[in-house]
């Protein structure tokens, strides 16, 4: 979903050419993509428990790397252009967006999921005192 929201900014409000295009969607994709890693590592909210700082600083140095990478000579071999600073906006936008998204579908995962395993726990339950009564009765 977020995707099409930011082909549709990207094309729409910014009037992105092939450059700008390529550089925006590789900066908006692999910062979500990145920080989606703490949103998926718990079923508990995003800043429930802390990831090892060796988690957090690769992930947030890769994240800087992107950030960077537009404006770093290297950039110029996959054809990166500088963005303005409005996209940078639209970015901090569409990640939040994105990370408070993955915590309500994680809630509705996870409700799913209690759910699921306290019917196999009641059913489990079930047959085990089922059995342990045929015994009684049969011994």
């Amino acid at each position: 979903m977020h995707f099409c929201l930011t082909f549709g900014v990207l094309l729409l409000v910014f009037h992105a050419g092939e450059t700008f295009f390529r550089t925006g969607w590789f900066v908006e994709s692999l910062v979500t993509q990145i920080l989606m890693i703490f949103a998926v590592r718990t079923r508990r909210h995003l800043f429930a428990s802390k990831p090892h700082p060796s988690v957090t600083a690769l992930a947030f140095g890769m994240a800087a790397l992107t950030l960077a990478l537009p404006f770093l000579p290297v950039g110029a071999w996959f054809e990166f252009v500088a963005l303005p600073v409005p996209y940078f906006a639209f970015l901090l936008l569409v990640v939040a967006g994105f990370l408070v998204l993955i915590e309500v579908v994680k809630r509705f995962f996870s409700l799913g999921c209690s759910a699921d395993r306290q019917l196999r726990g009641s059913k489990i339950t079930s047959a085990r005192h089922q059995m342990r009564s045929q015994s009684f009765i049969a011994g």
